[in-house]
């Protein structure tokens, strides 16, 4: 019963948070998340990813000019994870 309940909050949760109303972005916005992961070779993986984009006075939103994507991650055995990628959307 408990499993049942629990299933059913979260899909109103989720169907809750889809229903809202999107604004139009323009400028520049950005999203950050964590990056945590474990690999058995490489260790615990701690770091962020960024994410930039721009939409211009957002006559074309959802889609974006330009996107800029930047992952700065440590594994502690040692390595890491240091990455910029940039997209033009045309």
């Amino acid at each position: 019963m408990k499993k049942i309940f629990l299933v059913f909050l979260l899909a109103i949760l989720m169907f809750s948070l889809s229903a809202q109303e999107t604004k139009i972005k323009s400028g520049w916005n950005f999203g950050i998340r964590p990056a945590i992961s474990f690999d058995t070779d490489l260790g615990f993986q701690y770091g962020s990813l960024i994410d930039l984009y721009y939409y211009g006075t957002g006559e074309i939103y959802p889609d974006y000019y330009y996107k800029l994507y930047l992952e700065l991650s440590h594994f502690t055995r040692g390595s890491g994870i240091y990455r910029f990628i940039s997209n033009l959307n045309t």
